[in-house]
């Protein structure tokens, strides 16, 4: 796949989540990012992945799907595999088939 191999070489961190906010892809930037293995977190929904403690990561994906709109989170804090939080900025984008 040409994409996913683009995907796989960005230095931005990408995750992908199907129709039912559950993770299917993370390319390596997102791993390194958040201290995670593909491995373990494909097939978690939004909110495991993504521990926003001050943020409903599921109900914003989910406006974002019903209205086709992206939208950006400034300065979201994120909690990664060994417990601290980070602070990172959000763009999502909406992919529709």
């Amino acid at each position: 796949m040409f994409e996913q191999a683009v995907l796989d070489h960005m230095n931005t961190a990408v995750l992908l989540f199907g129709s039912d906010l559950c993770l299917r892809y993370l390319n390596p930037a997102a791993e390194m990012l958040f201290q995670v293995s593909a491995r373990h977190v494909v097939g978690q929904p939004a909110a495991n992945v993504l521990p926003c403690p001050d943020s409903q990561v599921e109900l914003r994906l989910t406006q974002a799907l019903r209205s086709r709109h992206p939208f950006t989170e400034r300065e979201l804090n994120v909690t990664v595999g060994d417990g601290r939080t980070i602070t990172v900025n959000c763009i999502v984008l909406p992919m529709h088939h």
